[in-house]
């Protein structure tokens, strides 16, 4: 059989080339979705109930989904559910639906920001937007801005008292 192969290059190079285009199709199949295939919600908290929610991931923010509004300072009469980080120092899995922030807090994780999204592009996707630590400070800043990043990430980084990076808590 190897003395065949050896006297046969173009047999040789005939099966390298199906390999190869085997092995690409699998690596497309692998890589080819949005990078967003595996997450299916996000967190998101009830101003009005004060409990944590588990929405899809596609909901927009401030959204009405319990029928209720808010009046936010700086954004008027709004939805009263709001999309939120929630970071974690311990087990991310410990986070719930239905959580208010005390329980939050028991489990030693808390909401970092709440923030409304937008779809920018028409294709249904929210992104975040603007975002604030305190809902009544009226304070709302760029999601993606030198501020909204800092904001995030000087949260993030004083939340444990081990100094350890707070865990973003994925549905």
């Amino acid at each position: 059989m190897l003395n065949k192969l050896n006297d046969s290059p173009q047999l040789v190079s005939g099966v390298a080339v199906i390999l190869t285009i085997i092995a690409g199709w699998f690596v497309y199949q692998h890589f080819s979705d949005d990078g967003r295939e595996g997450i299916k919600a996000k967190w998101m908290y009830d101003l009005n109930t004060n409990r944590l929610i588990l929405a899809d991931f596609e909901e927009a923010s401030p959204s009405n989904i319990n029928n209720a509004t808010v009046d936010l300072v700086g954004l008027g009469t709004v939805g009263s559910v709001l999309e939120v980080g929630v970071y974690t120092c311990g087990d991310p899995s410990d986070v719930r639906a239905g959580m208010s922030i005390e329980e939050l807090a028991s489990v030693d994780a808390t909401v970092v920001y709440f923030a409304t999204t937008t779809d920018r592009f028409g294709t249904g996707s929210q992104e975040l937007d603007l975002i604030t630590a305190d809902t009544e400070s009226g304070v709302w800043i760029g999601a993606e801005s030198s501020a909204g990043n800092k904001m995030r990430s000087d949260a993030r980084l004083g939340l444990c008292q081990s100094g350890d990076k707070a865990i973003y808590c994925v549905p």
